[in-house]
């Protein structure tokens, strides 16, 4: 949820890129609601505790993915860089440095041979890449080259708002009245930006 803040903070001393107040409050407005839905108690008891270790890690990969993003606009400011080719060089490097880590540190499992009894799991995975990873970040490119970095991580960061119709019509759960009122609050915030 400090994504996007964090982008908007780099974005300004790297790309020079200046927010209005509004869009300054739409994004403040949009990451609490976020923050209200994420931070809800789940219903169950989990096993994973918050602690230092967790949080730093959090801290390095949200500025990882707001440094990969100014990045990526200072490359597409740079030169006439398609997304759909931006997209497979940015999935390319990741199994370049991805895959022999995965080996070394004994990680790796052969997905063919992970989901041998049950095929159509397999085929759910490899949509789910295309839809998610490909797709996603073609659009994240998208959206960066097309409005500031801060706003686009703002808009990229509300995924788990949209995901609440879905596990309410699809898994038939129930939402919660904070779950509700969050994504509310970061509905609102984003029409803020768009002001």
């Amino acid at each position: 949820a400090f994504n996007p803040a964090l982008s908007a903070l780099i974005a300004y001393f790297v790309l020079g890129e200046t927010l209005t107040a509004l869009a300054i409050g739409g994004i403040a407005v949009t990451i609490t609601g976020i923050v209200i839905v994420i931070a809800e108690k789940p219903k169950h008891k989990s096993k994973y505790k918050v602690n230092t270790k967790g949080v730093i890690y959090a801290l390095i990969g949200t500025t990882g993915q707001a440094v990969g993003l100014v990045i990526t606009k200072l490359a597409f400011n740079a030169g006439d860089l398609h997304e759909l080719t931006a997209t497979f060089y940015r999935l390319l490097a990741g199994i370049i440095f991805m895959l022999p880590i995965a080996f070394i540190m004994k990680k790796y499992t052969n997905p063919v041979k992970l989901y041998p009894p049950i095929k159509k799991y397999l085929w759910l995975v490899i949509i789910a890449a295309v839809i998610g990873p490909y797709l996603g970040i073609t659009f994240s490119f998208v959206a960066i080259v097309n409005t500031k970095v801060g706003i686009a991580s703002t808009l990229l960061s509300t995924s788990p708002i949209l995901v609440l119709p879905i596990y309410r019509f699809w898994y038939k759960e129930k939402l919660s009245m904070i779950s509700i009122v969050g994504a509310f609050v970061a509905v609102f915030g984003v029409a803020l930006l768009f002001l």
